[in-house]
């Protein structure tokens, strides 16, 4: 049985007849066995898995056999010129599939009350973005680890910027295009005179863990000591937030962990902090820090005096 490059089929509609070009593929699929159409059809080459090794008929820049080699390889799915490949792609959204853990959920709240951001596409979706200083840069690669599945960038974006008069220099990681982080957008965001301002609820506050009170004060927590009255005392810098959900925190730290704090006003900065006195750190420490002691990077001992 032999084919020209295209075949006609005719079609009865109504009153007319329409005539279509069938590909030969179409025809072959039924008798010939599917590696060998898609080998013959799409003039792919054998090319090697870049995970078992196994040979597989395609064409173009494709690295993998299978989906299940894709998922377990994303740190090598772009190629020389940093582009997605299509495995890049189909790989995306196989992480959108996968759903983050409680460990990982707890790290993401966490990292939201400090540094991080969600950016909003056009279309709706959402990614999320770690970033952190020079010297803290052991720190943003743990928490890349921490939620490995959902990055697939082989190194940190260096950025530089000007903060108070001197150069600054930071690091950042994207994650992919995610569904949970497009439904956190909205409870971390709110429009405010025609820009987005960072807010949270209750609801926010109560999913936080331990860990995620840790990261929380890891990004934006300080250690101060005052020599004239020989004290030391921790900050939450807060300076985002408005002074009823500062507020809110405070009331939170109180019920939840039995905290107490007090909003400390910057006349320097126009800002509200959250200021935790002595007595509240030693409970910082029993709680916070403590219990994931092992897995705190040194770069971050600094933010803990009593280490």
């Amino acid at each position: 049985m032999s084919f020209n490059s295209a075949h006609y089929l005719r079609f009865h509609v109504g009153l007319d007849w329409l005539i279509k070009p069938i590909p030969l593929r179409f025809f072959l699929r039924t008798v010939v066995e599917v590696d060998t159409v898609s080998a013959f059809c799409y003039n792919g080459d054998m090319k090697t898995c870049k995970h078992c090794s196994k040979e597989f008929a395609a064409k173009g820049k494709k690295l993998f056999c299978t989906v299940a080699c894709q998922q377990k390889n994303w740190a090598i799915l772009r190629n020389k010129s940093g582009k997605h490949t299509k495995d890049s792609r189909d790989a995306g959204i196989l992480i959108r599939s996968i759903k983050p853990t409680d460990r990982q959920k707890g790290i993401i709240l966490g990292a939201m009350m400090g540094d991080s951001s969600i950016t909003q596409r056009e279309n709706g979706t959402c990614r999320l973005r770690l970033c952190c200083g020079e010297k803290q840069k052991d720190y943003l690669e743990w928490k890349k680890n921490e939620l490995k599945e959902f990055i697939v960038q082989k190194e940190a974006i260096r950025s530089v910027g000007s903060a108070f008069g001197t150069t600054t220099v930071g690091f950042s990681y994207d994650t992919v295009i995610h569904p949970f982080f497009q439904e956190l957008f909205p409870k971390f965001y709110v429009r405010y005179g025609g820009k987005k301002r960072r807010t949270f609820d209750m609801n926010i506050l109560n999913q936080l863990t331990p860990l995620s009170v840790l990261i929380w004060f890891l990004d934006d927590g300080c250690y101060y000591f005052n020599k004239k009255k020989s004290d030391h005392s921790l900050y939450l810098s807060t300076c985002r937030y408005s002074l009823s959900e500062i507020q809110m925190m405070k009331k939170w730290f109180w019920h939840t962990w039995h905290i107490e704090s007090v909003i400390y006003y910057d006349k320097t900065h126009d800002t509200n902090y959250l200021h935790f006195r002595r007595v509240s750190q030693f409970q910082f420490n029993n709680l916070f820090l403590k219990p994931f002691k092992e897995i705190i990077p040194s770069c971050m001992y600094y933010k803990f005096p009593n280490f």
